[in-house]
Order: C-alpha cells, then structure tokens, then sequence
C-alpha cells in the first residue's frame, strides 16, 4: 500500500461504477480502519540516533558513557536496527496526558519524556543504587536486581494464569 497524500486507485476505464469505486476504497482502507496498518516512515532508527538522538545526549553525558553509548549503537543496535523504520505508536488519551504531563512545556519536542532533572537518559545503575537498593534494603529485601525483578514478575503472572 502506497502511503502519501493521494494515490491513484484507478482509471474511469478500470473502475466504471461508483459501487466498484467504493467497494476498492472499502478495501484499500480495511488494514488502517481495523488497526493493524502500520504506516512506514521515512526515518529509519539509524538515521533518528545520528542525527536527533546522538547530539542531543552525548554532550550531556561523561565520556566513558559517551563511549558505552557509541559502542552499544555500533555493535548491539545498528546492525540489527539501523535501517529499521520509525513509526508512530497511537496512545491513549489517559497516556498522552500522562507524557504530557511528565514533559515540562518550552522543551525540544524529542526531548526524553522519562530523564534525569538535567535532561540526560537515565542510567540503570544510578537507578539501582540511588532508588531500588534503598527501598529493597526498607523493606527487608537482599540481593534485588532488575533480572531478578523480571524474574519476579514472570512469577508472579504465571501464579495468576497470565498466558
């Protein structure tokens, strides 16, 4: 499916009925009315990390992370990713309001919606020992991690029938 302003469906000579124009409409809309058209973008992640992403935050970041970053793209994200396209994911109103309110007005609008007060991503371990080791250690739990909260978690849905 072409995705663009208009698309020509047909000559007069292919489509003479206004019911046969229809009906091609009908069926050329079905994937988007239904919900599983997914449109293609012409940014692909590659191009979205050199050019918004990579500028943005590597200035703001030390520069062994700087260079954890740069490796992470290089050998994990571009060789699977790069010429993935980006695509919009529609959200509710609840979870617009959500973001929206998380994302102070007057910022660059690809600015992180999740970040430090600096505006920098957040780092898993600064996450680790300033939010999620205090709390485990309050309510008497050792030897907490994010693979044993997946863990946990994967338990925990099982327990209930989550399939």
């Amino acid at each position: 499916m072409t995705t663009g302003i208009a698309e020509v469906l047909g000559t007069v000579a292919e489509i003479p009925t206004k019911r046969q124009a229809e009906q091609l409409l009908a069926d050329r809309l079905r994937p988007i009315n239904s919900g599983h058209y997914r449109p293609s973008s012409l940014r692909t992640l590659g191009d979205y990390a050199e050019t918004i992403w990579l500028p943005q935050a590597l200035p703001t970041l030390k520069y062994s992370t700087k260079r954890y970053y740069q490796y992470m793209l290089r050998v994990h994200l571009y060789p699977t990713f790069a010429d993935v396209q980006l695509r919009s994911v529609p959200l509710g109103a609840k979870s617009v309001e959500i973001l929206t309110a998380r994302k102070p007005a007057g910022v660059y609008p690809d600015a992180l919606v999740f970040s430090t007060d600096k505006g920098t991503p957040f780092d898993r371990r600064n996450l680790v020992n300033r939010q999620l080791k205090p709390t485990c250690k309050k309510i008497g739990l050792t030897g907490v991690g994010w693979h044993w909260l997946r863990h946990a978690n994967a338990t925990l849905l099982d327990a209930v029938g989550t399939p």
